[in-house]
C-alpha cells in the first residue's frame, strides 16, 4: 500500500514534464486518489460512468483517451472489463525508493 502522499509526490513529478496534462488528467487522477482513500485497496476498482460524472467528462471518447494518456505518462495501469458490473482495476505506478 501507497500513502497518498506518495501517490501525489508521484503525480507532480510526472506530470510537471508531460506535454498532454491537462485539467481532465488532473481531475481523473484526482478522482483515482479520492477512491483510493475511500477503498483503502490496491488496486482500486473504478466504473467509468461514476468517475465521469466527477470528473465533468462527457463522452467515452475522452474517458479512454485520458485513462490511456495517464497510462502512457507513467502515472497508471489498468485492468479493463468487458463486463460493467466488474468494473476497472486501477493501479498506481509509485516506486519506492530504496534507502
Amino acid at each position: 500500500m501507497f500513502t497518498t502522499e506518495e501517490i501525489l509526490q508521484m503525480f507532480a513529478s510526472r506530470m510537471k514534464d508531460s506535454m498532454v496534462a491537462g485539467p481532465a488528467h488532473v481531475a481523473m487522477f484526482l478522482s483515482f486518489v479520492q477512491l483510493y482513500q475511500h477503498q483503502h485497496a490496491h488496486p482500486i476498482k473504478i466504473y467509468r460512468r461514476t468517475v465521469m460524472d466527477a470528473c465533468k467528462i462527457k463522452g467515452k471518447t475522452t474517458f479512454y483517451k485520458v485513462l490511456s494518456e495517464l497510462k502512457a505518462i507513467g502515472l497508471i495501469d489498468y485492468e479493463a472489463s468487458k463486463n460493467p458490473m466488474q468494473g476497472t482495476l486501477i493501479y498506481f505506478r509509485v516506486k519506492k525508493d530504496k534507502i
